[in-house]
């Protein structure tokens, strides 16, 4: 794009700082209101958010692309802080560990790692620079289902 290597570097080294102060914050506001409600906040809000977000990236001023990546390191810190959390109080003690390590990481394998070669191939299939952001809506739209069936964690089930 429009930006040096080095202006791309710098936005992405603060707003990877961002992600884990705001993960922080996540973590403790799932707390108190429960991890489906902050997990929903964040997809409604990717969902909301996402074509004006990527809209500021394709801007031409520097401010204006760190404050759309920003937002959408905001939301995705909430993934980042919450998602281990919620799979470790869903799986028993005895296999918390290897269920963890299998499902985590096979899925970012698979999706995280897939996701610069879908958002480039979409690109160039349809030429609509905008195509990553239907992916990003899909996928969001997937995450609140998963999201809306996720079970209540008590207290009682977290201790076992």
């Amino acid at each position: 794009m429009h930006l040096s290597t080095a202006q791309a570097l710098d936005i992405s080294t603060i707003n990877l700082i961002v992600i884990a102060f705001a993960g922080l914050v996540f973590g403790y506001w799932s707390d108190r209101v429960g991890r489906r409600a902050v997990l929903a906040f964040g997809a409604i809000g990717t969902l909301l958010f996402a074509w004006p977000l990527w809209s500021l990236m394709h801007q031409q001023d520097l401010a204006w692309v760190f404050l759309g990546q920003l937002g959408f390191s905001v939301f995705n810190a909430i993934g980042w802080a919450l998602s281990i959390t919620v799979l470790s109080e869903m799986v028993p003690v005895p296999v918390r560990c290897s269920a963890l390590a299998l499902g985590y990481n096979t899925c970012m394998a698979i999706f995280g790692g897939t996701t610069p070669f879908v958002a480039t191939y979409l690109i160039h299939r349809t030429g609509d620079e905008f195509a990553p952001v239907y992916y990003l809506v899909a996928a969001t739209v997937l995450s609140l289902v998963v999201i809306a069936r996720l079970p209540k964690i008590t207290a009682a089930a977290k201790r076992s």
